[in-house]
């Protein structure tokens, strides 16, 4: 089996899933299908494949993954159905991204051509309406709490619905467009282009008798000539000219001596020109209240005072819930510190403002402009990304968002227009895509396009803005989490002892179905999304999957990361050893730029294999597997003739 036929496979079961004469099967029964038919054999009970990041799913679905990754993806659906689950979730949101399109019968179409062109103004009417439809029929619906459902959260199909209904709309709308066609079309068909009047003449502009041709042809005699000349149009109603507080400038000088001088009709001096009246400025409308809309996963923020709480078993975060988050004159906060966790997204709507999009996993802080404070309204808000990407969408001409690094001014985005833009982290700095509108900083105003700031420096341009992320207009359609633990987690007010409370419980079930499979390896990865400088912490836990995300988390998380930093100040002082530490660091950085393990670092974890702690054990364990892709059974708990006899089986798969 190779990559194109997973996928092949994958598309054949999605495609008779929406098929009307098939029942709608869910995500369960689509990976048991895709399984019976890429696998050999059924995998044993007790088989798990490693943490697969998301990155690489995505990356295999769209091809774009090197041989080694599409080799990994395709060992773990062999024996892991959570790695098929996410294969399929990807391909299904991929094709949901494709635009869908309705046929009609030939004969249909030829008789719709027949009836001639729309007016412009209904099929406008039309598309907005059927493009509001569409819209509307593939976002998906917030998740509920409520409901007991173990199944995974999938969103509605759209193709389901009978296509009779799509050509009798079609048929409608396009009898109310050719209504609306006939209704305003001129009587005189044949009159020529040229003698329609496209645009009313302006104030400064004389008005000429209405006639077939609007310019006397340079043979017509000149006693006629005259004749018309001296008949006149009558005057309209009302000639008294309107003062207004901008009137119309005149027409220039050199305009007025390209007009015909045989019209003999006296020109009126044009008034005085007065000074324009400057428009008033904008005032800065800052961000004092948020509406947090739809929330989907998880996502947590701290308290703005966390001197006042006790922080010895790590950081507090608690739920975030679709709620108004306000910090305005009347609220005491100041700022916000959000986070998303992995698969999960934030949509918050900006009071008399456009949206907040945060991406998955990424956190930013908002802070409130001191100059607002001090009723100077410099900015609307201060933004501070400290990893990932957030959106400004749909925001309004006059807005200005102060981008600062570590409290450090960055840069100032002013919006001229009306528009949205994408502000992500980057290791020396930010990358701000202009998507729609115009935004300046300083004097530069900047559409369409890719920048880089930082601190210190002038934008500098890279290109044009990439295509707008599918996080930002369209949510998260799947979260292999239960409906009952999810609802738990959103309301939780220390979010990191409540997952840890439910791994625990998760990973204590003798037999565990794919729900609480899924559910607990995800319920992982958000603790050790959420542990950061207590990642080390997590080393020692009793169960399996809560260690090899924290060392997962620990490969993955690059130095140029916000975080690297304090990851790994607490893995060194849980090690107590700086030479240690460092070592175990540069064996991570060689597996994540997938250099592999030199001999010497292999002997060394193969000797730690019978260290002191579990936690060092397991460490190794998990290096030695990251580099060869597997390895023997071993359980870092083992002790004694058992300890040994596997740390021999390592010894031989490692070649020593």
């Amino acid at each position: 089996m190779n990559q194109q036929t997973l996928l092949e496979t994958i598309h054949r079961h999605l495609s008779d899933s929406r098929r009307e004469t098939e029942p709608v099967r869910t995500l369960s029964e689509i990976v048991s299908l895709v399984a019976n038919d890429i696998r050999q054999q059924t995998p044993p009970g007790d088989v798990r494949s490693q943490i697969i990041p998301i990155g690489v799913v995505t990356a295999f679905v769209d091809g774009d993954v090197s041989d080694d990754e599409a080799q990994w993806v395709l060992n773990a659906v062999q024996v892991d159905n959570s790695v098929i689950a996410e294969l399929v979730a990807a391909v299904k949101a991929k094709q949901e991204i494709q635009t869908e399109t309705t046929s009609i019968s030939d004969t249909l179409s030829s008789r719709l051509l027949n009836m001639g062109p729309p007016s412009v103004s209904a099929i406008g009417d039309i598309d907005t309406r059927s493009n509001a439809d569409a819209a509307s029929d593939t976002i998906s619906q917030p998740i509920t709490s409520t409901l007991p459902d173990v199944q995974p959260i999938t969103r509605s199909n759209p193709r389901s619905r009978s296509p009779l209904k799509w050509i009798a709309l079609a048929v409608a709308a396009t009898a109310a467009a050719w209504l609306a066609f006939i209704s305003i079309r001129p009587s005189n068909e044949c009159s020529s282009p040229e003698n329609r009047i496209v645009h009313s003449p302006g104030p400064d502009v004389e008005r000429l008798p209405e006639t077939n041709d609007l310019s006397i042809p340079e043979t017509f005699p000149e006693e006629r000539r005259r004749e018309l000349q001296i008949v006149e149009s009558p005057p309209p109603v009302d000639l008294a000219p309107t003062l207004t507080p901008n009137p119309r400038p005149s027409l220039p000088a050199a305009m007025d001596n390209q007009r015909n001088t045989d019209d003999k009709v006296a020109a009126t001096p044009a008034p005085p020109t007065p000074s324009p009246i400057p428009a008033p400025t904008r005032e800065v409308t800052p961000f004092d209240q948020l509406v947090w809309t739809r929330v989907t996963g998880l996502a947590a923020t701290q308290p703005e005072a966390p001197e006042s709480l006790d922080y010895g078993r790590g950081e507090r975060w608690s739920a975030l819930e679709e709620s108004i988050t306000s910090m305005g004159d009347a609220s005491e906060r100041t700022s916000l510190n959000v986070v998303t966790l992995p698969l999960s997204r934030a949509e918050a709507a900006i009071q008399e403002n456009g949206r907040l999009v945060l991406a998955p996993d990424s956190q930013i802080e908002l802070r409130r402009d001191a100059g607002i404070a001090a009723d100077r309204r410099d900015a609307s808000c201060v933004i501070d990304v400290l990893h990932g990407s957030v959106a400004l969408a749909d925001i309004l001409t006059g807005t200005v968002v102060d981008v600062r690094a570590a409290s450090q001014p960055v840069a100032k985005l002013r919006w001229d227009t009306d528009g949205s833009v994408v502000i992500g982290f980057l290791p020396v700095g930010f990358a701000v895509e202009v998507h729609s509108g115009t935004v300046s900083i300083d004097d530069d105003a900047f559409e369409d396009s890719l920048l880089v700031l930082s601190t210190h420096d002038k934008p500098r341009v890279e290109g044009n803005a990439k295509r707008m992320p599918g996080w930002v207009n369209r949510p998260i359609d799947t979260i292999p989490v239960t409906n009952v633990v999810l609802a738990q987690l959103s309301t939780s007010k220390n979010m990191l002892t409540d997952i840890a409370g439910h791994t625990k419980r998760l990973a204590s079930l003798p037999n565990r179905n794919a729900n609480d499979a899924r559910t607990l390896a995800t319920l992982a990865m958000w603790q050790a999304s959420l542990s950061n400088q207590n990642l080390a912490r997590l080393f020692s836990r009793t169960e399996p999957e809560v260690r090899n995300a924290a060392f997962a988390r620990l490969i993955e998380t690059p130095a140029w990361d916000a975080r690297y930093d304090a990851i790994w100040a607490g893995v060194s002082r849980i090690m107590r050893s700086p030479r240690t530490a460092a070592q175990v660091q540069q064996m991570c950085e060689n597996l994540r730029q997938r250099i592999g393990l030199n001999s010497n670092q292999i002997d060394l974890l193969l000797t730690g294999l019978a260290g002191p702690s579990l936690a060092h054990r397991a460490m190794c364990d998990y290096l030695l597997r990251s580099n060869y892709g597997g390895g023997p059974p071993f359980d870092p708990a083992w002790t004694g003739q058992n300890q040994v006899r596997a740390i021999s089986l390592w010894r031989r798969a490692a070649g020593r």
